[in-house]
């Protein structure tokens, strides 16, 4: 079993002159669930937050690597003093976000837009004679055209 020593600091009290009284603690604890407990309230036990440290690491009486639970300490730490954003911050993050996304957007649909006055409509109807017209008319009606519509007339009414 590994034994874990961290050194810790805390503010007790207060001297006349306003000064803080810090006391220096030194906890031994086993590496597996009384470590992980201690992690898990070390924001609520007061400790100087950069004097806490993981001094030795000790297994059968023998020192070993302290690396692995100093790392640990330390994203903790890190937690604790990366302040929280802000409602405003993350609106700015997310607004600037989209900006940039937009901008984007923008660039691609420029790469793609093509001239309106090059394109020409299709129409399915173009080189079809009178006749033809006249049959489709027929065909998707189920009744006789007009016989006074002109060409044109034909196309706007199959359009329909």
């Amino acid at each position: 079993m590994i034994t874990v020593v961290v050194e810790t600091q805390r503010v007790y009290s207060h001297g006349t002159d306003g000064m803080p009284k810090v006391e220096k603690i030194q906890q031994k604890m086993s590496a597996g669930a009384e470590f992980d407990k201690f992690l898990k309230y070390l924001p609520y036990q007061g400790y100087i937050r950069d004097k806490t440290k993981v001094v030795k690491a000790t297994e059968k009486g023998e020192e070993v690597d302290k690396a692995p639970f100093q790392e640990r300490l330390s994203e903790v730490m890190k937690k604790l003093n990366t302040p929280e954003e802000t409602i405003h911050d993350k609106y700015a993050k997310e607004k600037q976000r989209n900006d940039e996304l937009m901008e984007r957007i923008t660039a691609l649909e420029a790469k793609f837009e093509k001239p309106k006055e090059n394109l020409k409509e299709f129409n399915p109807f173009d080189g079809l004679s009178k006749k033809e017209l006249q049959e489709a008319y027929q065909e998707k009606f189920d009744k006789k055209p007009f016989h006074g519509w002109n060409k044109d007339e034909l196309i706007e009414k199959l359009k329909d």
